[in-house]
């Protein structure tokens, strides 16, 4: 549970890693959050604090459903360290006196300014992989990746791998920024499914405006009211990822398996200047993880779907 701090309040002792975010009403989402935490996770890594002290410094904009999205995805990521009950701050010069004797991240300097970033590209990790060329691994905590196994445990006994985590991102008001066309996709799923023993989770709450309870080779956490954390561990545990960039897919971007995210061309041009993919890959991903600046169609679906059960050694059960 989070407690508002006063002035007085300092975090010591030493060794302690202050991590703070600027909660405005533009940096509520899930995709920068994910972001920051795992930057979070790479400077823990580094430093080895014996403590991570999660901050929020909050705007007049900001509103509570931001706080508790923040305090839960910190409580689910699986850090080296404790991590103790979120703190929020009114102020920047409040952060400079609670958290003085620890680090803090982003740095604060001698005027109690915090240095200014956002969290809407992974620039960031991509400088962290330049220097240390590796990250280390990313993970939901144990408990929920054990709620995102007996969710799938009943799939895995009536199908053969591949079992893939898909997400048909959709939001109102929001062409040509990365909806997914869910016709292409009811093809492409109806074609691959014709052949391939595979099978399909779709996460997210995003209401699709196609009635697919007829499709007997998906399920929808949205149905068994699976919570995010879960949602997001299923993003680890299954055997590999297919959707729209969006928020969710961070947890993708992140991990070590394959995938294949789709965002509309003409959408973020300016963030995706940071992001240097060359080859369909961020310059930390590995050969089996494509990010494709693309319009969605059966044929490239179908296309990355067969690459990716090729890395994972299923192409052998594909007729």
């Amino acid at each position: 549970m989070w407690f508002e701090a006063t002035v007085q309040e300092n975090v010591a002792p030493f060794y302690g890693l202050v991590v703070t975010y600027h909660l405005t009403d533009q940096t509520q989402r899930l995709g920068e959050f994910l972001i920051f935490l795992h930057l979070v996770h790479l400077h823990a890594y580094l430093k080895k604090p014996h403590f991570i002290q999660p901050c929020l410094v909050m705007d007049r904009s900001s509103d509570e459903s931001g706080i508790s999205l923040f305090e839960t995805l910190f409580q689910i990521v699986d850090f080296s360290c404790p991590v103790r009950p979120l703190v929020i701050l009114k102020t920047v010069e409040d952060l400079y006196s609670y958290s003085k004797g620890a680090w803090t991240w982003p740095p604060i300097n001698e005027e109690g300014q915090i240095a200014q970033m956002r969290f809407n590209s992974t620039y960031q990790q991509q400088a962290y992989f330049r220097k240390y060329n590796r990250f280390p691994s990313f993970k939901i905590k144990p408990e929920w990746r054990r709620r995102a196994n007996c969710f799938l445990e009943d799939i895995r006994t009536k199908v053969e791998r591949p079992i893939v985590a898909l997400h048909l991102k959709q939001q109102i008001g929001q062409d040509g920024k990365s909806n997914a066309n869910v016709t292409r996709w009811i093809e492409f799923i109806n074609d691959i499914s014709s052949f391939s023993p595979c099978f399909f989770v779709l996460v997210g709450k995003d209401g699709l405006g196609f009635d697919l309870s007829d499709m007997n080779h998906i399920a929808f956490t949205r149905d068994a009211k699976l919570p995010l954390p879960v949602e997001l561990a299923i993003l680890q545990e299954t055997d590999f990822f297919m959707g729209m960039s969006s928020g969710l897919c961070q947890m993708a971007i992140f991990g070590d398996k394959p995938y294949a995210i789709f965002k509309n061309p003409g959408h973020d041009t300016k963030e995706m200047e940071c992001e240097h993919i060359i080859n369909h890959r961020f310059p930390f991903a590995s050969e089996e993880q494509h990010f494709l600046i693309a319009w969605e169609d059966n044929s490239l679906l179908r296309r990355e779907f067969m690459r990716m059960t090729a890395a994972i050694g299923c192409s052998e059960k594909q007729s």
